[in-house]
C-alpha cells in the first residue's frame, strides 16, 4: 500500500471513529440515536477515551473541530436527521428528523364530514382547492423537495374548526410547527423557522398598519418563493437554505380580523389561496366528546393521507406553479377589497366631485388626488385616516381600483410615477 493509499485508509479509519460527533459552537454534538443532541466538553473527552488512546483524545478533539464543523444544528424544515449543505455550500446537522405518518388506504367518514361542512361555504365547494393544495404540501414532504407553495389563507367564525384542520395541515407534513411573526413582520433573525415545516400565523400576529401589512406581505412572498431564502440566527453567520414551508394564516370572518390576511394585488393574485370556513361542528362539543373526536380522527388519518397523496387534481386546477391555481373564495375577497380601502377612496373621490373640487372625469398622479380630498373639507377626516403616514398609500388604492373597477385606469406612466384616471359614476355628468 502507498502512502496516499495508507493516508486515505487512516483518514476513512480516523472518520468512522468521529461519526457521532460534530462541533457547533460554542457546543459539540454527538448521535443519541433519535437525534443529536449538545454535550460539554469534559463528557466528550469521556466519551472519546473510549475510542482513542489518553495521548490521542486532544487530537481527536481538533479533528472533530476542524473536520465536524457545522454551521447550524438543530431541526431543518423538510429534512431527515443527519448531515446537509446550504445552498450557498455551508455544512448544516439536522439534529432530528421530521415525523412522517404512513399513509395506508381506509375510509375517513369523521374527517370527510369535517372537511364538507368547513369547507362548502356559500354555495362553493372548496375541497378540491384544499385537497390539491394538500397534495403538493405531502408530496413535498413525502420526497424531502423543496417546492413553492400557495399561503393558505382560512378566514371563518370563531369556533368554526379552522384550528382542528391547521391540526390535520400539521400531522401531514412531518408534526413540526413555528410561528414566523417576528420575521414576517420585519425583524432579522428568522433561524426558528428551520425547525418546522408548517409556518402558522393567527390574526393576533399581523401588524395592523398598513405600510407594516404591505412589509408583511413582502417578506411572506419571498421567503415562499425565493427558492432559498437568506436564513440568520444571533451571533452567527447568515447561510441561504433550501426547505420544505407552507404557511397557513388563521383569522376570524368580522371585518377587522380579516386585515391579517395579505392584501390580494396584481402582484401576489397568483400566490395567495383562501379559503372561507363555515361551522365544521352543527353543536357545541363537550371536553369529553371533542377528546373522543380528535381520538377518531387521529385513528383515520393514514387514511386521509392515503386519499391526499393519490388525490387527482382536477384538470381546470391545474398550474405550473404549486401545482394547484391559486385561488380567493369571491365573497371572501369582497369582503377583503372593501377593507383595503379602494372602494372607500371612491366614495370620497364621488363626494369631492358632487362638491366641484373633482371635476370627473379627473386625470392626474396619486399625489395629487391625496392632496385634494385630504384638503376638502367635507373628504378631509375620512381621508386623512384613510391614507395615514404612508406616502404611497393613494398609489396603492388607485391600483387596486384601476384593478377592481371600470371606472379607474392607468393612463400614463413616466419613469415610476403613473398618471390615473378616474371616469364619473354612471349615471352621472360628465364634464369635459
Amino acid at each position: 500500500m502507498d502512502n496516499d493509499a495508507l493516508a486515505l485508509a487512516q483518514s476513512d479509519l480516523l472518520d468512522a471513529r468521529l461519526g457521532p460527533f460534530f462541533y457547533c459552537p460554542p457546543n459539540y454534538l454527538v448521535d443519541a440515536g433519535s437525534e443529536y443532541v449538545p454535550i460539554r466538553v469534559g463528557s466528550l473527552k469521556h466519551r472519546l477515551r473510549k475510542l482513542f488512546p489518553a495521548h490521542e483524545v486532544n487530537d481527536a478533539m481538533t479533528t472533530i473541530e476542524d473536520c465536524r464543523f457545522v454551521s447550524y444544528a438543530g431541526p431543518l424544515a423538510g429534512k431527515d436527521r443527519g448531515l446537509h449543505e446550504s445552498a450557498d455550500g455551508r455544512k448544516l446537522l439536522a439534529t432530528t428528523s421530521p415525523t412522517v405518518i404512513s399513509a395506508s388506504p381506509g375510509a375517513f367518514p369523521t374527517i370527510e364530514l369535517f372537511l364538507e361542512q368547513l369547507l362548502v361555504s356559500g354555495g362553493v365547494d372548496q375541497r378540491p382547492y384544499f385537497c390539491g393544495w394538500l397534495n403538493c404540501a405531502r408530496a413535498a414532504m413525502l420526497e424531502r423537495k423543496p417546492t413553492p407553495g400557495h399561503l393558505l389563507g382560512l378566514a371563518g367564525p370563531r369556533g368554526s374548526g379552522k384550528t382542528q384542520l391547521i391540526g390535520l395541515i400539521e400531522l401531514a407534513m412531518g408534526g413540526r410547527r413555528a410561528n414566523p411573526r417576528d420575521y414576517f413582520c420585519g425583524g432579522r433573525f428568522n433561524a426558528d423557522l428551520l425547525a418546522a415545516e408548517l409556518l402558522v400565523l393567527d390574526d393576533e400576529d399581523v401588524p395592523a398598519k398598513e405600510a407594516a401589512r404591505q412589509a408583511f406581505k413582502q417578506r411572506v412572498k419571498n421567503f415562499l418563493y425565493s427558492g432559498a431564502p437568506r436564513i440568520e440566527a444571533k451571533h452567527k453567520d447568515a447561510f441561504t437554505f433550501r426547505g420544505v414551508w407552507r404557511a397557513v394564516v388563521a383569522c376570524n370572518s368580522a371585518e377587522d380580523d380579516l386585515r391579517a390576511l395579505p392584501a390580494v394585488d396584481d402582484g401576489s393574485r397568483d400566490k395567495l389561496l383562501y379559503l372561507m370556513c363555515a361551522h365544521a361542528f352543527p353543536e357545541v362539543l363537550s371536553d369529553d366528546e371533542f377528546q373522543e373526536w380528535q381520538r377518531i380522527v387521529r385513528a383515520e388519518l393514514p387514511a386521509l393521507l392515503h386519499f391526499i397523496e393519490t388525490y387527482e387534481i382536477p384538470h381546470h386546477l391545474r398550474a405550473s406553479r404549486g401545482r394547484i391555481v391559486a385561488w380567493q373564495h369571491p365573497l371572501l375577497l369582497e369582503k377583503i377589497h372593501s377593507l383595503d380601502g379602494w372602494l372607500a377612496m371612491m366614495e370620497l373621490a364621488d363626494i369631492a366631485a358632487m362638491a366641484g373640487v373633482l371635476p370627473l372625469p379627473w386625470k392626474g398622479k396619486a399625489r395629487e388626488l391625496e392632496t385634494i380630498l385630504t384638503g376638502h373639507y367635507e373628504t378631509e377626516r375620512h381621508a386623512k385616516k384613510l391614507f395615514g403616514t404612508w406616502h404611497a398609500k393613494a398609489g396603492v388604492l388607485l391600483s387596486e381600483a384601476a384593478t377592481h373597477s371600470e371606472r379607474v385606469y392607468v393612463a400614463g406612466k413616466s419613469g415610476k410615477i403613473k398618471t390615473y384616471r378616474i371616469e364619473p359614476d354612471e349615471g352621472e355628468p360628465c364634464e369635459s
